[in-house]
């Protein structure tokens, strides 16, 4: 049976998509800690709301659109910190172009607050679409 504080987590990400997708960095910014780090692949680290806002700010002066979508694998609970793992679907637009596609992973790691919500304090991503590397040689 899934917990409270499960369906809690689970509905937190439903808001941070909803969220990211219509650009409300407002409520974005209300779903995670002040000192929130992001690692995504290909950007420098992220940390903190301030860097979050000028990440947003960047996306609106570049023109650049993102859409998110998690598939939530697993969700474990411990205690006041808590783990969220999935998949992660997005398209990039810039300049009203194609979108670039990309698929990836997720962890997500939340804290609980003293009135009993849950906020996001670290988010990993990776990509899983496929990168071309030159081979090293192992010639001399």
């Amino acid at each position: 049976m899934i917990s409270y504080d499960e369906m809690a987590i689970r509905r937190l990400h439903d808001e941070v998509v909803a969220s990211f997708n219509s650009l409300n960095l407002e409520k974005l910014l209300s779903l995670h800690a002040d000192n929130i780090i992001l690692m995504e692949p290909g950007m420098p680290l992220i940390s903190g709301k301030q860097e979050m806002k000028k990440l947003f700010n960047r996306f609106r002066r570049e023109h650049i659109v993102l859409k998110l979508f998690f598939n939530i694998r697993e969700v474990e609970v411990f205690g006041k910190r808590a783990f969220v793992r999935g998949q992660v679907m997005k398209a990039t637009i810039q300049n009203n172009n194609e979108p670039v596609e990309d698929i990836g992973k997720f962890i997500s790691l939340l804290q609980k607050q003293n009135d009993g919500s849950w906020l996001r304090t670290h988010i990993i991503v990776n990509s899983d679409m496929a990168v071309k590397v030159k081979p090293v040689s192992n010639e001399k």
